[in-house]
């Protein structure tokens, strides 16, 4: 029997909040809060297509509380929303992590603006914690930053890493090898979606059938009204 997946997605900056969110290049807030939330939503959903014990956890900005378009995350079942105060964050990742580890769960903790992670993805990461030695499971995206990591064991170190998911993979390697475990590299999976370029390569992807199992119609739908848009930067 599969031991418990605690998903954890950690936003670093309010994303739901039209008034603070930080605005994509050459995008208003309103829709720099559509990309970055259905980011999210959309991996929401291909964790929840998982035939695994799974439970999500995301940690939102104390500035998205009662922010429109939350009540949409309801539908997730499996998902706890915690909010956290500035400067509190790595405090809350700590006691996450471990929780995680006394109830002897496994920890995936995915960047929360990638796109291309799919349901196999997830399984394999989870294959490769679910050994007994102290491992950390890594998947790189194909434009340069890290998609998500796994553990199978807990250490304040990794809320360090966790804090800075965001940062391109070559910042986070001396963090990464920092650890007190066996790093394993998974290969390349998903796009981090934080320039224009990335948004273009975004398209590139959704307009692919290899999207399919990662991305569903209804999600799709929403990004194509973001390119449609913004058709000047594609």
């Amino acid at each position: 029997m599969h031991r418990t997946v605690n998903v954890l997605f950690y936003v670093s900056k309010p994303v739901f909040n039209l008034f603070e969110v930080e605005e994509f290049p050459h995008f208003d807030k309103s829709n720099s809060s559509f990309l970055r939330r259905n980011l999210l939503i959309n991996q929401f959903e291909v964790v929840s297509t998982l035939d695994l014990p799974v439970k999500i956890t995301a940690l939102f900005h104390q500035f998205d509380i009662s922010a429109e378009g939350l009540d949409e995350l309801q539908r997730f079942e499996n998902l706890e929303i915690v909010f956290y105060e500035e400067g509190n964050q790595n405090q809350i990742i700590r006691e996450i992590l471990e929780d995680t580890d006394e109830a002897q769960n496994l920890i995936i903790a995915v960047n929360p603006l990638v796109m291309g992670l799919k349901p196999q993805d997830y399984v394999e990461m989870v294959k490769q914690v679910e050994l007994e030695d102290e491992t950390t499971f890594l998947i790189r995206s194909q434009n340069g930053y890290l998609s998500a990591v796994a553990f199978n064991y807990m250490e304040s170190k990794q809320s360090d890493l966790l804090l800075n998911i965001l940062k391109p993979y070559d910042k986070l390697l001396h963090q990464i090898l920092m650890l007190n475990s066996r790093p394993i590299t998974g290969g390349f999976a998903g796009t981090v979606v934080k320039s224009t370029k990335d948004f273009k390569l975004l398209y590139e992807y959704l307009s692919a059938k290899e999207s399919i199992p990662a991305c569903s119609f209804m999600m799709h739908d929403r990004f194509t009204e973001l390119f449609v848009e913004y058709k000047e930067l594609l």
